[in-house]
C-alpha cells in the first residue's frame, strides 16, 4: 500500500503474476515422548500461511523439538 501525491490510497494486486500465493501446509507428525500413546502419526494444519514447504519446516523445527514430536512430510493444502 502507498500514498500518492494526491493522498489517495492505492493498494498493490494481492497477488501480482509470477509470485506465488502463500498457503497453509498440512505437516505429518509423530510424537517422540513415551507418555504419549500414539501408534499413528498425526496431520496438523499449520496456523499461518507460507510460500512453500521449506519455510514450513523451519519456522516449525524448533516447536517440534521442544514438544517432542518429528515432522515426517509436509504437503500444501489444497
Amino acid at each position: 500500500m502507498r500514498i500518492s501525491p494526491t493522498n489517495t490510497i492505492k493498494v498493490d494486486p494481492i497477488a501480482p503474476i509470477g509470485v506465488k500465493k502463500m498457503k497453509q501446509y498440512w505437516m505429518k507428525i509423530e510424537y517422540q515422548h513415551p507418555a504419549v500413546n500414539s501408534d499413528n502419526p498425526l496431520w496438523i494444519l499449520t496456523q499461518g500461511t507460507f510460500r512453500n514447504a521449506t519455510q514450513v519446516w523451519q519456522s516449525y523445527q524448533y516447536q517440534a523439538e521442544a514438544m517432542n514430536y518429528k515432522i515426517l512430510e509436509v504437503k500444501a493444502r489444497d
